[in-house]
């Protein structure tokens, strides 16, 4: 007897039409998991737990299918061989007939179970994708009820951050403006007390300034005498001078001619012969010229006297006039002094008015820098509600690219209709999540150029505080070069020293001028 094979083997579908639970959720995007954005989400982590369970669960499905299948066959097997064994021990003479027969009976039998298994097996199939769909299904429900959760959840938060940082905002500028107001009545009754302060001393200033200037329009006058006394003492002088030195020379000459008469006096005197007569005479000549020498050695003396009386009138004058100088010298430096603190005053009345513009620009530029912060964190919000967005938009693409594949791949018109009502429905939701993000994105621009405006705003208050503090810097330089020259700093010990002195009053050490 012929042994022939098992028709079931013979049965060969292409592997492309071999309908798996793998693929099928595959196809379902269970098998995509893996290129979706991954998320630090609790939520994210729970659907994706149980969709590998659901695909362990199809998994396990379709290996318990081929089990079955298995079973069938080998079930088919064991009958075809029981019923080759059977035939074999029997004798019949006709052999060819009962085989052809046997045959034909076998292959009836193969047949029926054929197709009996691959109905069991269609039937295993559908049922097994249906409670895969269903399942998928009541999955994307669930997430899509979660999604819409999720996004109420995050409305309710982006209104309960807004509404805190508005009662923020209002209670912080509450509380500036009060700081504010607080501090400008203590500054102004400061200022007040100072503006008080400061005119008075303005006034007292100018009245000294006044006195010393028309006193220094009088010294013209006060220096004239001492000129006109100093100039008729130096005439007398000169002329006392010259009378003294008349007569020293005068005295030169008598005396010369004492010296020549006391030589003939001594000549006679030692001549052998005396001649009385003659040296009476020469005596007498003597007599009459030292008596002329007493004369002018008289005038001379009273000349001296004169010429040390003029010099001691002329000292007299000379420091009388000197002091006047003095004095003169003396208000000028004060009133260069009063010049001085008069500019160093109105320099700390124009950087007074400078500091306040500054707490004027400060206090403008908090509201805005408040402001600058609060559209701020209104961007970073709508950014990531707007990345939360394109992270559903792109979820949702992928679903609708996978079920568009599973649309080319299903050939049942009902089940076409459905894959196809499940597209349009995923179309639908991408639709409403692409209008929330163009919403968005309109927001986020209309944002930004808010912060651009207050950006502007806020520069300008910025570049106007700068130029103020130069101005401060400037004024400062001003008011200490002013501070020094009231002063003169030892090189050695540091001491402030007034102007005017040549020695350091500390360390006794010369001052540098």
């Amino acid at each position: 007897m012929v042994q022939k094979e098992n028709p079931l083997r013979k049965v060969k579908i292409p592997k492309d039409k071999i309908k798996t639970m793998q693929k099928d959720i595959a196809n379902l995007g269970i098998g995509g998991i893996k290129e979706l954005p991954k998320k630090k989400d609790q939520k994210i982590e729970k659907v994706k737990k149980i969709k590998e369970e659901i695909k362990e669960r199809a998994i396990l499905e379709a290996k318990k299918q081929r089990e079955i299948i298995y079973a069938k066959k080998e079930e088919i097997e064991a009958k075809e061989r029981a019923i080759l064994q059977t035939e074999k021990q029997r004798e019949v003479p006709d052999t060819t007939k009962e085989e052809v027969v046997k045959e034909q009976t076998i292959a009836e039998k193969e047949e029926d179970v054929d197709e009996k298994t691959k109905e069991e097996a269609e039937i295993i199939r559908k049922r097994t994708e249906k409670e895969v769909e269903e399942s998928l299904e009541r999955e994307k429900i669930k997430l899509e009820r979660e999604r819409r959760e999720k996004e109420e959840k995050e409305e309710k938060e982006r209104a309960d951050i807004e509404r805190e940082i508005k009662e923020k905002e209002e209670k912080e500028r509450a509380d500036i403006e009060r700081e504010i107001k607080e501090k400008e009545e203590k500054e102004r009754a400061d200022i007040e007390r100072e503006i008080k302060e400061k005119e008075e001393k303005k006034v007292n200033l100018e009245q000294e300034k006044e006195k010393i200037t028309k006193e220094l329009e009088l010294f013209p006058k006060k220096k004239e005498p001492f000129e006109v006394i100093k100039n008729s003492l130096n005439l007398k002088l000169a002329k006392i001078e010259k009378n003294i030195s008349v007569l020293e020379k005068k005295e030169v000459e008598i005396e010369k001619k004492v010296k020549t008469i006391q030589e003939e006096e001594e000549r006679i005197q030692q001549a052998e012969k005396r001649d009385i007569k003659k040296e009476k005479e020469i005596e007498k000549e003597r007599w009459k010229f030292e008596e002329l020498r007493k004369e002018l050695e008289n005038s001379r003396w009273a000349l001296d006297k004169e010429k040390t009386v003029t010099e001691d009138k002329i000292e007299k004058n000379n420091k009388d006039y000197e002091a006047v100088l003095e004095k003169e010298q003396e208000l000028k430096k004060r009133l260069e002094e009063i010049l001085a603190i008069q500019e160093v005053l109105k320099l700390k009345k124009e950087k007074e008015k400078l500091e306040k513009e500054l707490v004027n620009l400060k206090t403008r530029k908090g509201p805005i820098e408040l402001k600058k912060t609060s559209f701020f964190d209104q961007s970073r919000k709508l950014k990531e509600t707007l990345d939360n967005i394109l992270e559903q938009e792109q979820q949702i693409e992928q679903v609708i690219k996978i079920t568009e594949e599973r649309e080319s791949l299903t050939i049942q018109p009902d089940r076409k209709r459905e894959v196809e009502n499940e597209r349009r429905t995923k179309e639908d939701e991408r639709r409403k999540i692409e209008t929330k993000k163009w919403s968005l994105e309109e927001s986020i621009q209309k944002n930004n150029l808010e912060i651009k405006s207050i950006e502007i705003d806020y520069q300008k208050i910025i570049s106007i505080e700068d130029k103020i503090k130069r101005r401060i810097d400037q004024i400062n330089g001003k008011a200490e070069e002013e501070q020094k020259k009231e002063y003169i700093i030892c090189p050695f010990c540091k001491a402030k020293n007034k102007n005017g002195l040549k020695f350091c009053t500390q360390c006794g050490k010369p001052l540098e001028q």
